[in-house]
């Protein structure tokens, strides 16, 4: 009804990681990829591989605010919205779920994410409109087991660590040692 397959007719079987999609374009069993925010300078790097596999592509569609040299291998670039020109969450590296709120407009044509995915969707045959953000996040909510007690109105008093078991769940605050400098870092806070 809503556009999305079943959650029991996903497929159980891992896709293409990041280490195999340069060998997987090139065997046919990649043909388009649509890639979201890369060129940020805190993002890692896409290996001379991979970019020469993007080459190989049928289509290659990117959405991003700055000009890169995968805007200028793409078939077509959407213009994105910067994250202080969206609304919805973002979730940190260390599991803190944070409401995200509008600060300004999106200039011209830029749009979130969240439009693009909606109006390819719609172009490939799937009948749901535009959701808003706190839909979106009722549905992560429903189907992944660690967002199950995240929902907006919870957000807006603080940022929620996952996992979150159910609607009282405060999330679970956890540190992982681990090694290196870091866990020395934390080890030091810890004690």
């Amino acid at each position: 009804e809503n556009g999305f397959a079943p959650l029991l007719d996903l497929p159980s079987d891992p896709g293409v990681g990041i280490g195999g999609l340069a060998a997987a374009i090139e065997a046919g069993q990649v043909r388009a990829m649509y890639i979201s925010a890369q060129s940020h300078k805190w993002n890692k790097p896409l290996d001379a591989e991979l970019l020469a596999a993007l080459d190989k592509l049928e289509l290659l569609i990117v959405e991003d605010c700055f000009d890169s040299e995968l805007t200028r291998r793409a078939d077509i670039v959407l213009p994105a919205a910067m994250f202080l020109e969206k609304d919805g969450s973002f979730t940190n590296l260390d599991r803190t779920v944070q409401r995200l709120r509008f600060a300004v407009s999106a200039p011209g044509d830029s749009h979130p994410t969240t439009y693009y995915v909606s109006e390819i969707a719609q172009r490939l045959g799937y009948h749901f409109g535009y959701l808003n953000t706190a839909v979106i996040m009722d549905e992560i909510s429903a189907i992944v087991p660690g967002y199950a007690g995240v929902s907006f109105p919870r957000l807006e008093r603080n940022g929620m660590q996952w996992p979150v078991s159910g609607f009282g769940a405060e999330g679970t605050v956890r540190l992982s040692i681990g090694q290196g400098l870091v866990a020395d870092a934390i080890r030091i806070v810890a004690d």
